[in-house]
């Protein structure tokens, strides 16, 4: 899922580019909805649960030892 915040812009990149899941919030929802479903995409409002690697940088540990525990814990 890319996350577009609320700039319609580059949720219309994002399509072209291939992307199947967004993240969009602007004022241009039921039009950016209404275009991905041309590009048999999906347009989610709020962010999900996701691995911030700034945030794991900063805590000292390292980004491939997040992501591999991140994945443990997300597929159970």
């Amino acid at each position: 899922i890319l996350d577009c915040g609320d700039a319609a812009g580059h949720a219309l990149a994002a399509f072209r580019l291939g992307f199947k899941a967004i993240r969009y919030d602007g004022p241009a929802a039921p039009r950016i909805a209404d275009i991905a479903g041309h590009y048999g995409a999906t347009v989610i409002p709020v962010r999900p649960e996701s691995l911030e690697l700034e945030e794991a940088e900063a805590a000292g540990r390292g980004m491939q030892a997040a992501c591999i525990d991140w994945l443990k814990t997300a597929t159970g």
